[in-house]
C-alpha cells in the first residue's frame, strides 16, 4: 500500500480509535504529508512505507525552510524541526504497530535541543486588579458577571481557554469545590475551585438563565445570543480586562494559566501536584516553572544571612 494510504489510515486510526484532537490531526497529517511530498518528487513515483530510509528523513529535516515575503529561504525554528520529528515519530510508530514495518526509521533522530522560552506571566497584583476590575463601559451586568467567573476560572483552576469553554453545568460540584475538566486527548482531571471562584461561578450561573436559548444546552458559559461561548469572544474579554488593568503584554487568556503555576510554584506547590492540575501529560512540559520563578528565588535568597556583604562596623 502507497505511502500516502498508509498516512490517511493512520489519520482516521487518531480520530476514530485514539480520539485525538482535529487540530492535532490536521498537524500530523500536513507535517508528515509535506514529507511525502519531498521524497516522492526526488524519487519521481509513489513510494510504499518500506523505501522511506533514515537517511531520507535526515535529508528533509536539513532542508526545512521558511520563506519571507521576497520568496528568500531562511531556517526553520528549532521548534518547529522538533514538532516536525515529533510527527513523523508517531506516524513511522504506527506503522510498526499495525505490522507494516519491522523497525522505524525516524525513531534513531535526536530532536534538536530545545531553548527554553519562559512564559509571560503577569504579577499577582496584576491578576487581582484584572479580576477584580469594576464593570467596563462595554459590558452590561449580566456580561460582567460572566466576564468575572471566566477569568477566575483561567486563573483559579489554571485552565486552558479551551477548557474553560467547553465547561458545562455539570461540571461544576459547587457545594464540595471541585471542577470537572476535560483537557487534551479526552483526558479528564479534576482541579479545585477556590473560594472567590466559586463566588463568581455561582453569581454567573444565578443570572445564566437570562441569556439561555434552545441553542444553550449544558453550556457554562454563554455568549449574549445564548449560544456556547466561542474562543475568540473568550480571548477579547481576557484582553479588554487585562488592558483595562494596564497590561500592555501577554494579554491573553494562556498569560492567566502561566499565572497560575507560576504563583502556585512561588507558594511552595510543587512540580507533580501542579503538572497534574495543569494537566501536562509530561512533567518536562511543566518545569518551565521553575525556570521562571528564578527571579523569586533569587528574592528570597537574599534573605539568608552570607548572601550578601555584612558591614561588621555597624555591629
Amino acid at each position: 500500500m502507497p505511502v500516502r494510504e498508509q498516512l490517511d489510515n493512520w489519520l482516521s486510526h487518531l480520530h476514530a480509535v485514539e480520539n485525538v484532537s482535529p487540530h492535532t490531526i490536521r498537524a500530523y497529517g500536513s507535517d508528515v504529508l509535506k514529507f511525502i511530498n519531498q521524497v516522492e518528487a526526488h524519487a519521481g513515483r509513489d513510494l510504499s512505507p518500506d523505501f522511506i530510509t533514515l537517511r531520507h528523513i535526515r535529508r528533509y529535516l536539513g532542508s526545512l525552510n521558511k520563506y519571507d515575503s521576497f520568496n528568500r529561504p531562511s531556517p526553520v525554528s528549532r521548534k518547529t524541526k522538533s514538532r516536525t520529528l515529533s510527527s513523523l515519530k508517531a506516524f513511522f510508530r504506527y506503522l510498526v504497530d499495525q505490522g507494516v514495518l519491522e523497525g522505524s526509521p525516524a525513531e534513531s533522530i535526536d530532536g534538536p535541543r530545545m531553548e527554553i522560552i519562559l512564559p509571560d506571566s503577569p504579577s499577582v497584583n496584576e491578576v487581582f486588579a484584572t479580576l477584580e476590575a469594576e464593570e467596563l463601559p462595554q459590558e452590561d451586568e449580566i456580561e460582567h458577571l460572566r466576564n468575572n467567573a471566566l477569568l477566575e476560572v483561567l486563573y483559579g483552576s489554571g485552565l486552558r481557554i479551551s477548557e474553560a469553554i467547553s465547561l458545562n453545568l455539570q461540571s461544576l460540584d459547587l457545594k464540595r469545590g471541585w471542577l470537572s475538566v476535560m483537557g487534551k486527548g479526552s483526558k479528564q482531571r479534576f482541579v479545585p475551585i477556590g473560594v472567590k471562584e466559586k463566588g463568581a461561578l455561582q453569581a454567573w450561573i444565578d443570572v445564566r438563565s437570562e441569556w439561555v436559548t434552545s441553542e444553550s444546552g449544558e453550556a457554562l458559559f454563554l455568549g449574549k445570543r445564548g449560544k456556547r461561548l466561542n474562543v475568540r469572544d473568550a480571548y477579547e474579554v481576557v484582553r479588554r480586562r487585562m488592558t483595562a488593568a494596564g497590561i500592555s503584554r501577554g494579554n491573553h487568556p494562556h498569560a492567566l494559566r502561566h499565572a497560575f503555576a507560576t504563583h502556585m510554584m512561588e507558594n511552595g506547590a510543587d512540580l507533580l501536584t501542579i503538572k497534574e492540575l495543569l494537566g501536562h501529560s509530561s512533567l518536562s512540559t511543566t518545569q518551565v516553572y521553575t525556570h521562571v520563578t528564578r527571579d523569586h528565588l533569587k528574592e528570597v535568597y537574599s534573605r539568608h544571612p552570607r548572601a550578601a556583604a555584612h558591614d561588621e562596623s555597624k555591629d
